[in-house]
């Protein structure tokens, strides 16, 4: 078994137990928020919530604490097929444009197949005007730069996750620490994905950045 595999493991017992103080608000500390806000901590607990978790989770989304609120909106995910959660996205996204809750909205919007392609290019050109922040925030919530790559090829590959995220996927990718597994990836996603939406941008934007590497290093 290995060290992901056996984190995964962890993070299912542990859930059982954080999702019982998450709906008593029992649990506050935010070093303890955050690291529930990653994989695969993150992914254990979303298989626990259910419909009737709707309105402590929006209450939570909205809290003023970052954590707090980072964790709230990752937990949407699950109920996203409710409307009242889609409407709350949206209104969350219009409403607050600052940096860092913007940051999680913006990938529970990514989960609708349906979204508009003007919010596509609005997540992009988001991305792209916070690159380096936004980059460091997903590697963080990935557990780190050896881990990324793995989880995006499970779930670039999980059809429960819309395809039309998967430029999300390829800029996401750039945080990984090994290239060759990179390259892999990348070429998988150009030969079988290229049709969805922004992917030749987002592969474009993926080929100027690791050019510019290569030139620096």
């Amino acid at each position: 078994m290995d060290k992901l595999q056996i984190k995964k493991e962890i993070a299912e017992y542990l859930s059982d137990y954080a999702i019982k103080d998450l709906r008593a608000t029992r649990l506050n500390a935010d070093p303890l928020l955050r690291g529930l806000n990653e994989t695969p901590n993150i992914d254990a607990l979303r298989n626990r919530i259910r419909d009737s978790d709707i309105g402590w989770l929006q209450r939570m989304a909205q809290d003023e604490r970052e954590a707090m609120s980072a964790l709230g909106i990752s937990l949407l995910r699950p109920v996203q097929h409710a409307p009242q959660v889609r409407q709350f996205l949206f209104s969350l996204w219009q409403k607050d444009t600052g940096y860092h809750r913007r940051w999680w909205v913006m990938f529970r919007l990514l989960d609708y197949s349906d979204l508009p392609m003007a919010f596509h290019v609005e997540l992009f050109q988001f991305t792209k005007n916070n690159w380096e922040a936004w980059l460091a925030d997903q590697i963080a919530f990935f557990d780190g730069a050896e881990n990324l790559l793995k989880v995006l090829d499970a779930r670039l590959k999980d059809l429960s996750w819309p395809q039309s995220r998967t430029w999300e996927r390829v800029l996401s990718s750039l945080g990984a620490s090994d290239d060759e597994f990179l390259a892999e990836f990348l070429a998988w996603i150009g030969a079988n994905r290229l049709e969805a939406p922004l992917v030749k941008e987002a592969l474009a934007f993926a080929a100027e950045k690791r050019l510019g590497c290569v030139r620096n290093s």
